[in-house]
């Protein structure tokens, strides 16, 4: 019988975890249709960064799953989003925050094919300017999990036209 030394035993070792890690990284590849998933996009110097968290990853079984969005509005200059609004659309300061805070769910939608939902839940975090960028947190009625959603954003405050953002 043949004893093996310790630089064999450690390569054997090594090996045996470099093997354990590879199918657990492959193991893991598939993406989970209830995972948050995240769409960016720059149009008009704006920035949109949006997660959207289906609703199978809240309690359901009460029945009140609601497909949730955050979205982050930043100018890509690193500019204020507030001031910069402000100054574009003669507005006040003031009244773009208003209409961040209850007049911008008016203009953002869930697409479905043909179907187009209006939020049944709308929350502006109000940043008091320590951030440029501003957080709003949407949600809408459930729905169909065979079919693309799309995300639309239509402010014309915004200026940017019509924003979609496909999940």
């Amino acid at each position: 019988m043949k004893v093996k030394s310790n630089s064999n035993q450690s390569i054997d070792i090594l090996c045996i975890l470099i093997a354990m890690l590879l199918l657990l990284l492959t193991g893991c590849s598939e993406q989970n249709e209830n995972e948050v998933q995240s769409v960016n996009k720059e149009i008009g110097g704006l920035r949109f960064l949006v997660e959207y968290q289906p609703s199978a990853n809240k309690v359901e079984e009460e029945g009140n799953g609601i497909e949730y969005f955050k979205i982050r509005l930043e100018k890509t200059n690193d500019l204020d989003i507030v001031r910069h609004l402000s100054e574009t659309s003669g507005l006040t300061q003031e009244e773009v925050l208003y209409y961040l805070s209850y007049r911008l769910k008016d203009d953002i939608f869930l697409e479905q094919g043909e179907e187009k939902k209006e939020s049944v839940l709308y929350h502006f975090e109000r940043s008091y300017d320590l951030t440029k960028g501003r957080v709003v947190n949407v949600g809408f009625e459930p729905a169909d999990k065979d079919k693309k959603i799309t995300l639309l954003i239509d402010s014309e405050l915004l200026n940017v036209g019509p924003v979609k953002l496909k999940f």
